[in-house]
C-alpha cells in the first residue's frame, strides 16, 4: 500500500535555518503548511521552534488539531460558503473581493480578522489591479468590523511570474500611498513564492517587505524556480513508499498506434529502445509531479 513517510527533524531544521535568516534581515518568515494539510504535529514541531505564525489555503485543514496551539493563522485565499462564525480561529485573510469582505464585515466578530489586499502582478490569479486600488478602498471604507493590514505580492505561481525587485518597491510604495489617503496605514507588505528563495538569502529583499511566506523551501529543501535543492538544507523529508505490483523485463519498441492517454496527454516515447525493466508500483501518476521523484537508490 502506497503511503508517506515524513520527517518532521529535517522539517524543523528547514524552518530554523530559513527563521534564523529572516530574523538577520528583520523579516518575519511564514512558513506555508498546506501541502502537508497543516498537520497538528506538523504545527506542534514548528511551533517549539518559535514559529508565531503559519499560512493555509485550506480553511477545512485549520480545524482538525485536537487541541489549541499558540500560533497565529493566515488564510491564503477564502471563497463565501465558509465565512462562517467559526472564522474566529483565523488573525488574518488575503483577499481581494467585496462582497467577500463584505460577508467577513457583516459576521461582526469582536476581534477584527486583518485583511491583507493583494496586488495582481500578472500571476492571473486573485488581485486588485494598483490602478483600481482607490476605488476599491472608497466601496470598502464602510466596513468597520475588518481591519486592512496591509498588501501582498504573490510570485512563481499560475504563470510563474519572475519577480523585479524594483517593481516590487514601487508597487509596495504606490499601494501605501494610496491607502494613507483613507487613514489606512499598513503594516505588512508580504511576497509569496519560494522564488524569493536567493534574493531573500541574499538580503536583496531587506527595505522592501517585511514579511515572506515560502512552502516548498523548508518542506522540501527545494527551490521550485531553479528546479534544485537548496544548499545548506534537508531534502528527504517526504518519502513516498509503494509496493511493486509487478515487475518485467518488457520490450518497449512494440509497434502500436498511441493517441491520448488516461491523463489525456499524448503518450510519452522511451529515451531508450529494447528491452527494458520495468516495474509498476501501486501509486499513479495523479499521486505525484513525476519530474520531481527522486529514487532513493
Amino acid at each position: 500500500m502506497a503511503s508517506l513517510q515524513i520527517d518532521l527533524k529535517k522539517i524543523e531544521r528547514n524552518y530554523r535555518l530559513l527563521k534564523k535568516m529572516a530574523e538577520k534581515y528583520q523579516i518575519q518568515f511564514l512558513p506555508v503548511t498546506k501541502c502537508l494539510l497543516s498537520h497538528e504535529k506538523l504545527i506542534e514541531v514548528l511551533v517549539e521552534a518559535g514559529c508565531e505564525e503559519i499560512s493555509e489555503a485550506h480553511f477545512s485543514n485549520l480545524l482538525n488539531w485536537g487541541k489549541k496551539l499558540s500560533v497565529k493563522k493566515n488564510l491564503l485565499s477564502i471563497s463565501p460558503s465558509i465565512i462562517e462564525s467559526n472564522l474566529t480561529i483565523i488573525d488574518s485573510v488575503i483577499a481581494s473581493d467585496i462582497f467577500v469582505l463584505e460577508k467577513i464585515n457583516n459576521l461582526g466578530l469582536n476581534n477584527k480578522i486583518g485583511i491583507i489586499l493583494p496586488i495582481e502582478i500578472g500571476e492571473f490569479r486573485d488581485g486588485i489591479f494598483l490602478e483600481e486600488l482607490e476605488n476599491f478602498l472608497t466601496f470598502t471604507s464602510h466596513l468597520k468590523n475588518i481591519q486592512i493590514q496591509g498588501f501582498d505580492l504573490n510570485y512563481g505561481c499560475i504563470r510563474g511570474v519572475i519577480p523585479d525587485l524594483q517593481a516590487v518597491e514601487e508597487t509596495f510604495q504606490k499601494a501605501k500611498d494610496i491607502s494613507e489617503k483613507f487613514g489606512i496605514i499598513p503594516k505588512v507588505f508580504s511576497v509569496g513564492g519560494t522564488i524569493f528563495y536567493d534574493s531573500f538569502k541574499n538580503g536583496e529583499i531587506k527595505g522592501l517587505t517585511n514579511q515572506i511566506r515560502m512552502g516548498e523551501a523548508f518542506v522540501f529543501g527545494y527551490n521550485t524556480y531553479t528546479a534544485q535543492n537548496i544548499e545548506d538544507m534537508e531534502q528527504g523529508a517526504v518519502i513516498l513508499k509503494g509496493e511493486i505490483l509487478e515487475i518485467r523485463n518488457k520490450n518497449i519498441e512494440i509497434k502500436v498506434k498511441t493517441g491520448c492517454n488516461s491523463y489525456g496527454n499524448k503518450s510519452e516515447e522511451y529515451p531508450k529502445k529494447g528491452i527494458r525493466k520495468l516495474a509498476v508500483l501501486d501509486f499513479g501518476y495523479l499521486d505525484d509531479i513525476k519530474k520531481q521523484l527522486i529514487p532513493l537508490d
